[in-house]
């Protein structure tokens, strides 16, 4: 019989609190998606730049997107920098002097300054159902633009061709998976990073929860001599048919997961097979998700 090395079993969605939580904001899909993007912001930028797949920049746009790296590393645990908020609520916030376009985000040109996010363009109505009106990318290529304020930069056209270079980059990297159970949509995104020893980003949101799974392995799994591994990457995500155990409905997705230790001379990959379930619970009208981990081979 195969082992299973077992993560958590999550029957409360509150277990886990970490970096997978929207701080202070509450809020959706969108919103999880931008704190995501906000705490790698410095990860997704080191990596365009140490594998050379930004494009050739000028020695002054070099030396600006090596800042907006250096800020967006110390900010990645200030999630409350990130505010999201109405515009008609706040008047004038989003308004631009010399157009009148409304603007998605905003900030100030110092280090501290919050970046407010505009509600009200976070989200579109299709068929009837609000989803989100922008994907990781743009998310991604508006939080560069801004960070770039905040040390100060003016110009918002090199920060928009910043931000489209990093989002080019991250779309190429990125896969978002949509999953609906019963009366509510799961979103799953996927970072995979080029870089064996580095840590994809995968996480799961739904209504206004959001688990990062990348963060939960890490966190519980150790190589053979005790350490954590320095690089966890993920393949061939795919759902199996839903089942349903009379209160409780459980959509499995699945997915290969490589799991790379060092122990100072050799790189060690294990390979492993994540199952996250997406539960509901009909009596308590509740969702969830539950994870495990089996060795694949």
């Amino acid at each position: 019989m195969k082992n299973l090395i077992y993560i958590f079993i999550l029957l409360s969605t509150k277990i886990f609190a970490g970096g997978g939580d929207i701080v202070g904001n509450g809020g959706g899909i969108a919103e999880a998606n931008f704190v995501h993007a906000f705490t790698n912001l410095s990860k997704i930028i080191q990596t365009c730049i140490n594998t050379q797949s930004c494009p050739n920049l000028s020695e002054s746009n070099f030396t600006l997107l090596t800042s907006i790296e250096e800020i967006s590393r110390d900010n990645f645990r200030k999630i409350e920098k990130l505010k999201f908020v109405k515009a008609d609520k706040n008047p004038g916030l989003f308004e631009t002097e010399d157009s009148d376009e409304v603007r998605l985000a905003v900030t100030g040109l110092s280090e501290d300054a919050p970046i407010y996010i505009n509600l009200d363009l976070l989200y579109k109505t299709v068929n009837g159902k609000s989803i989100p009106a922008i994907d990781v990318g743009e998310i991604v290529s508006i939080l560069v633009h801004e960070s770039g304020h905040n040390i100060g930069f003016h110009n918002h056209s090199i920060l928009d061709y910043l931000g489209s270079i990093i989002r080019d980059y991250i779309s190429q990297k990125h896969n978002s998976y949509q999953y609906h159970l019963e009366d509510m949509d799961f979103e799953l995104n996927l970072i995979n990073y080029p870089e064996y020893l580095t840590l994809d980003q995968f996480w799961v949101s739904w209504g206004e929860e959001s688990r990062d799974i990348t963060e939960i392995i890490h966190r519980n799994y150790f190589c053979d001599d005790g350490s954590k591994p320095y690089g966890i990457s993920f393949e061939n995500v795919h759902r199996d048919k839903t089942q349903d155990y009379g209160d409780k409905l459980s959509l499995p997705v699945k997915s290969w997961v490589k799991v790379t230790c060092f122990d100072g001379t050799l790189k060690i990959d294990k390979y492993l097979e994540l199952y996250l379930y997406l539960i509901y619970e009909k009596s308590k009208k509740k969702y969830s998700t539950n994870y495990y981990l089996d060795n694949l081979f």
